[in-house]
């Protein structure tokens, strides 16, 4: 593990009932029926016309409850 100068060297943790999901961005040329539950199990299809030759990305957002 890297970390910044003077960084405590601790990472809080939590259970995935304690935090909330969000997809905010995905590559809608790649990904189609994105969707993620209170679990945080996210699940899509990959498009039969994407260009998986390329990188590409998406935002997944933690919430603290």
């Amino acid at each position: 593990m890297a970390s910044s100068t003077g960084a405590l060297g601790a990472i809080q943790t939590f259970a995935a009932n304690e935090l909330e999901y969000y997809v905010t961005w995905y590559d809608n040329t790649i990904f189609n029926n994105v969707a993620i539950d209170a679990n945080g199990v996210l699940t899509y299809n990959i498009l039969s016309t994407a260009d998986t030759s390329k990188p590409t990305y998406m935002n997944v957002v933690f919430v603290v409850k």
